[in-house]
Order: C-alpha cells, then structure tokens, then sequence
C-alpha cells in the first residue's frame, strides 16, 4: 500500500508530466500542432473561466490562434506605453504588473499593481480600450510560460462598440469577451 507521501509525489509527478507536454504542444507553431497537442492546449484552456464557456469549434478556433512563449526571471512582457496587440493566460511561473514611475514605494520598488499566478490572465483592458499599454509586465520567481493571444481586427470591433460610452469600467471580465467572439463568429 502506497502512503500518503508516495500518492502526493505521485499526483506531483502527473501534474508536471501534464504540464510539460501542454508547453510543448504551445511551443509548436499552432499550424503544425498534432490533434493530441491541441487537444491538451484545449483541455487546459477550458479551465479558464470564459474560456471554457466556448463552444467545441470556437475553442477549437482559439486554440489555433494562440502560442507559447517563455520569459526568464525578470524579463519584461511589455512596457507601459506600449501598443497592445496580445492578451496572455499565465501557464507557469508568475507575472508582476507594475506602475514605473520615479517614485517608489516604501520599501523601494516599483509600484506592484497586481501579482499574478498561474491561470491568471492580463493584458486585456487595453485592447479592449484600444490603448497603449497602462502598466509593464514582468516574469518574476523563476521562469514563466504564458499563452498570448493574438486579436484581430474582427475581434476587435465588437468589444469597441459595447465599451463605447463605458470609460469608468477600465476591467471587463474575459467571459464578456469571449461572449462577443462567440456572437461575432457565429453570425
């Protein structure tokens, strides 16, 4: 009989089998993907909360615009000013988004605006607002592998025409993106 330890150890080790061969499923370029890797790309977005309301083709459809990049301890993801042409979706590792400004804070960094985690998502506000980016993004604690996804122009619109009029709601959940992909792609 296994104990306790050895099925953790075990679990562990499942986990990082699943994980390694989601990454390299999104290292290859989304043309060249075998069924098998797109079907674990798909299985690990439709954990992500919008995401896995996407019906099978539209997920499908996301699955083959997306890819894989990895950033290396405080590599920067972009910088605030930066036009926004991606959304990412934190597989590994963690993203630290900063306002940089001259002053720092108390304790000497730059002003931390939100630590994200695996599963996380960012950089959506500003391509949903058709801005430059307001904050810089940063790996940090160890590598980190993050899905970006590319927006077209045919994505883009929609979300233009609902948040039009809306300028003091800056954050729109990704569910409500998604909701307009799928009405977009659908009719």
């Amino acid at each position: 009989m296994q104990s306790e330890s050895q099925l953790r150890e075990g679990s562990e080790l499942a986990q990082r089998k699943k994980t390694i061969e989601l990454v390299t499923a999104l290292k290859s370029p989304p043309q060249k993907r075998s069924s098998q890797q797109a079907n674990r790309i798909a299985q690990f977005l439709s954990t992500i909360p919008g995401v896995n309301k996407l019906t099978p083709g539209l997920l499908n459809r996301f699955v083959h615009q997306c890819f894989g990049t990895e950033y290396f301890d405080g590599q920067i993801i972009y910088r605030a000013s930066e036009t926004a042409t991606y959304f990412f979706i934190i597989v590994t590792g963690h993203v630290v988004l900063t306002d940089v400004k001259e002053n720092k804070n108390d304790e000497g960094d730059d002003n931390v605006i939100s630590r994200l985690n695996p599963r996380d998502w960012f950089g959506h506000e500003e391509i949903l607002s058709s801005s430059r980016r307001a904050f810089t993004a940063s790996a940090v604690k160890g590598e980190t592998f993050c899905i970006r996804v590319p927006l077209e122009e045919y994505s883009r619109a929609p979300l233009q025409w609902i948040l039009k009029g809306e300028t003091f709601c800056i954050r729109v959940p990704l569910e409500e993106y998604f909701n307009v992909i799928i009405m977009h792609i659908t009719h």
